[in-house]
């Protein structure tokens, strides 16, 4: 299942490619003394293994942290009802809104600012997806427009290249973050966190698949066409 993002080639010839988590696996890890999406605090730290059992699962940690490997919990969030636990599998047109987030039972420091991050090792067309920044611990369940380095652009998985995943990051920041109009959506994640001493501290996962709402989103967000991919 794993060797789809072993060889970029596959993916681009596979419009048949499957969800690319073992999710009977990681629900097997949970069932054995892992986290339960939503937990209250006292159980947070069980999120801890079972988040890294994800990232490890997912290749993560070399295809977007470059090698570094960080002490994340997971981050709550979901679309509309649908809830991103264990690399939920979701539609481009399901993300058309950007996710609900909440992150109250992680260890937050009330005088830092945060970063959220939503970023795609997969997506050729946009991997910084969205950014808001400066965030006030006080503000954690609703952050506001006026920090958005970047405005949120929808999942946008070609037609014919499988399925893309995509991490919604919450990192401390060391200092405040300017926003700055030139900030290159095809930036790595990686490169942000070390530019702007990021650290993370919780991660979200889920997979996207393509759906009509691909095209619209690309020329609108985007300004981009959308290419096709067949076998």
């Amino acid at each position: 299942m794993w060797r789809h993002f072993s060889d970029e080639r596959f993916i681009k010839v596979d419009p048949a490619a499957q969800p690319l988590l073992d999710l009977d696996a990681i629900h097997s890890e949970w069932k054995s003394g892992g986290f339960f999406p939503r937990a209250p605090a006292h159980v947070v730290k069980h999120g801890a293994k079972c988040l890294q059992t994800q990232v490890s699962h997912a290749r993560l940690t070399d295809h977007v942290f470059n090698g570094q490997q960080y002490r994340m919990f997971p981050l709550h969030a979901k679309y509309g009802t649908k809830h991103l636990d264990f690399g939920t599998l979701v539609t481009s047109s399901q993300t058309a809104q950007p996710p609900q987030v909440e992150w109250s039972s992680l260890p937050i420091e009330p005088d830092k600012k945060y970063s959220l991050i939503l970023f795609s090792p997969d997506c050729t067309s946009c991997k910084l997806h969205w950014w808001v920044s400066n965030i006030s611990p006080n503000d954690v369940t609703n952050p506001s427009d006026d920090v958005t380095v970047l405005p949120y652009v929808p999942a946008v998985p070609l037609k014919g290249t499988g399925v893309y995943r995509y991490v919604l990051v919450l990192l401390e920041q060391g200092s405040d973050i300017t926003v700055c109009s030139d900030t290159d959506r095809l930036s790595e994640l990686s490169g942000v966190i070390s530019q702007h001493k990021l650290l993370p501290l919780g991660l979200a996962l889920y997979q996207a698949t393509w759906d009509e709402t691909v095209g619209p989103n690309l020329a609108t967000h985007l300004g981009l066409d959308e290419e096709q991919f067949s076998a």
